[in-house]
């Protein structure tokens, strides 16, 4: 028997996807049956609009010094890195390259993974002095740039791409929990040579 274990990281991410394994099975062939409960378990009803839209103009937290204060959240947005946002919206609302793949997604559409050895990214960091994550994305924008070539499509100097994150600290690593962000920003994929494309996303990627 075997059992595939498939979630969005929007719901969990590697470590979260763990303990849902441990809810769905038992450590040993016995098996645990446990007690049935006192009473028939009951939904508390949905929130309604007025619940939903109240925390954000007016909520409770603790300050500092352990005093309770109150402020409306929409009044704390000045504490929200504008910047970024800002510019995250401008990637995207901004018109996209007109690329073969950027259609309607069918039943048709498939997808194909590969596998590559961790040692080999670990060898453009060592030779290149950049992240294991910086050597990932310059892999792929190398692959997108020979890909368009073969196709004889014209070849778009940038591609924007969603990449995931992982906000997961060492303190918390092996911890449950989603911690998983992402970032929108636009992968060189011109004919460059392997240090130019490295610089140019390490760049991006801060």
């Amino acid at each position: 028997v075997v059992i595939v274990n498939r979630a969005h990281h929007a719901m969990v991410d590697g470590v979260s996807s763990v303990d849902i394994l441990t809810l769905l099975l038992d450590a040993d062939p016995e098996g645990y049956r446990p007690d049935p409960p006192a009473s028939p378990w009951t939904p508390r009803p949905a929130p309604s609009s007025w619940q939903l839209v109240k925390p954000l103009l007016w909520s409770v937290g603790a300050r500092h010094d352990g005093e309770r204060t109150r402020m409306p959240a929409l009044w704390r947005t000045r504490l929200v890195p504008w910047t970024g946002m800002l510019k995250l919206g401008g990637t995207m609302v901004r018109r996209r390259n007109d690329m073969f793949f950027n259609r309607k997604i069918g039943p048709q559409r498939t997808g194909r993974g590969l596998k590559v050895p961790l040692a080999a990214f670990k060898a453009l960091k060592e030779r290149y002095g950049c992240t294991v994550n910086d050597a990932v994305l310059a892999v792929v924008s190398e692959g997108l740039y020979r890909w368009f070539k073969s196709r004889g499509e014209a070849v778009p100097a940038k591609v924007r791409v969603f990449c995931p994150v992982s906000v997961r600290t060492e303190s918390g690593r092996g911890k449950p929990g989603n911690q998983i962000s992402g970032m929108v920003f636009e992968l060189p994929t011109g004919d460059l040579p392997i240090e130019e494309r490295l610089k140019r996303i390490n760049i991006t990627t801060g």
